[in-house]
């Protein structure tokens, strides 16, 4: 008796028939002015102040919120999820909740460094092998009040004191290590939050600038960033792009990229 093989297909070799409308495939000339653009505002983006970096995170925020009954609605569409139910309930928590709450927490470390020179923390304790580690979460009332009794600690490696984590912290803003800096990010996945947080953490963590590049499974997202984000996008420090393997392997080459970040969970 023969022994059944399987045969694996690259990305290229699938088809998807999206339930809803997706942008069309951006072409070369495209991404080059879109790279050639974030050059320039990769420059500018580097020397924001803090204010501005608020200001910049607030209104991408209220961006979101305005996108987000929406986009919510299109991707229960697009994955066939009924209103109403349970899954749409999952489609607001890894999309529009998690993105609104994660450019809060933004907004309120940047204020935080503003006004004592570094971000803020939780409690430091230690652990049963003599470690630090650090209460993370709830960062605040409100978390506090959402997810009454959840507590997390992250229990940091050995050797690393408190006077080491308040040095470290805030790396970008307290020691800049590039002048302007154009970040390619490959959005992958299903779930909205994952390519916009990437690059949120870009942006504010990091102080580069994005080129984002939806896939052909979740390129109906890419609007709603667009409309979200367009305060961002309008001073050329983000730009959302469309297409497959072969305008991903283009990209990846390009020479106004500096860093390639490809989306995980």
């Amino acid at each position: 008796m023969s022994t059944p093989t399987a045969t694996l297909k690259s990305f290229s070799e699938y088809s998807f028939t999206p339930l809803v409308d997706t942008p069309p495939v951006d072409d070369k000339h495209q991404f080059d002015v879109a790279i050639e653009r974030l050059r320039h505002g990769a420059r500018k983006f580097v020397n924001l102040s803090l204010d501005e970096r608020i200001a910049l995170a607030r209104s991408m925020q209220q961006g979101y919120l305005k996108i987000s009954e929406r986009s919510v609605a299109t991707a229960c569409k697009a994955k066939g999820i009924t209103l109403g139910t349970p899954q749409e309930g999952e489609e607001w928590a890894l999309g529009p909740w998690a993105i609104v709450r994660n450019l809060r927490l933004v907004c309120e470390q940047l204020t935080s460094l503003k006004k004592t020179g570094n971000t803020r923390i939780g409690k430091i304790g230690k652990t049963i092998d003599d470690n630090l580690c650090v209460r993370v979460f709830p960062a605040s009332a409100v978390d506090g009040m959402l997810f009454k009794g959840v507590t997390i600690d992250v229990h940091v490696q050995k050797g690393v004191t408190a006077d080491l984590m308040a040095h470290s912290r805030a790396h970008f803003y307290k020691r800049p290590d590039h002048d302007g800096s154009v970040v390619l990010v490959l959005g992958a996945g299903n779930l909205a939050m994952l390519p916009v947080l990437d690059v949120i953490t870009k942006m504010f963590n990091e102080g580069k600038v994005c080129i984002l590049k939806m896939n052909p499974v979740n390129a109906y997202i890419g609007p709603f960033i667009e409309e979200a984000f367009a305060s961002a996008i309008d001073q050329g420090f983000l730009a959302v792009v469309y297409g497959g393997e072969e305008e991903g392997k283009y990209l990846v080459k390009h020479d106004g990229i500096d860093e390639i970040h490809i989306t995980s969970l």
